[in-house]
């Protein structure tokens, strides 16, 4: 809704295991049911999803020794599992020929949503700082991976992808403790792990003690350099659309 430009979602990488098995065996089920009342070129491609996400379950119920990373050693396999993408089983999608399909919100996940695309078309400019986290930094990492947008400010917090379904909660042998931890990454266009935090294009040089007068003072010195930088990507998609 944010701009014109068609946004390509990130990748996800899950960590191998029962509870992604798990997941992804209800997605292709619901997926093998939806292609059942389906007709045609549909019924194909929501099979051929699904096929796929036979694949990532395989991948899921392969496990990875996890023991090497404790000593600070690579493991022998890959830690990670490779997922769909953020958006669900697909990168992209045009809203306009999905709307009228009934399993569309299983292979898109913004289709849960009665959106339409590029609502705004003028120039972009998203400020974000220390605190701007999880899917906030998801919404700022697309944006600026597609070129959509400036991303003023400072460095974010880098939360990353979190938990999926509840996640998996580890109880500690001894000390009989919960330890929860982040099941699931999402991948930058560059290949980098959102974990890392988005640097903004324009940086402000916030410091954790100003005071909103004069973090505004900085941000307001800033304005005119984002503007400048985001004016010109405004004009190309309005072009390019």
């Amino acid at each position: 809704m944010m701009t014109p430009v068609r946004l390509k979602s990130q990748r996800i990488g899950f960590v191998r295991g029962a509870h992604w098995a798990k997941s992804l065996a209800e997605v292709d089920a619901d997926l093998r049911a939806a292609a059942g009342g389906a007709k045609g070129s549909d019924a194909a491609f929501l099979n051929q999803l699904a096929d796929q996400v036979v694949q990532q379950q395989r991948e899921a119920l392969s496990p990875c020794d996890s023991a090497p990373l404790w000593r600070g050693e690579h493991p022998k396999c890959q830690w990670l599992g490779q997922g769909s993408y953020s958006s669900g089983l697909i990168a992209f999608a045009d809203p306009a020929g999905l709307r009228a399909k009934p399993w569309a919100k299983l292979v898109f996940k913004p289709m849960q949503f009665p959106y339409q695309e590029g609502i705004w078309r003028g120039p972009l400019i998203v400020l974000v700082d220390g605190g701007t986290a999880s899917a906030a930094e998801q919404f700022t990492a697309v944006l600026q991976d597609n070129q959509a947008a400036v991303i003023l400010g400072a460095p974010t917090l880098g939360a990353g992808c979190g938990h999926t379904n509840g996640g998996t909660p580890t109880t500690l042998r001894h000390s009989r403790g919960v330890l929860e931890m982040p099941d699931c990454v999402r991948f930058r266009a560059d290949g980098s792990n959102e974990v890392m935090g988005i640097q903004p294009d324009v940086l402000i040089g916030l410091r954790r003690l100003d005071g909103p007068r004069r973090a505004g003072l900085r941000f307001a010195a800033k304005l005119p350099e984002a503007l400048e930088r985001a004016s010109p990507i405004a004009s190309f998609q309005g072009r390019s659309r």
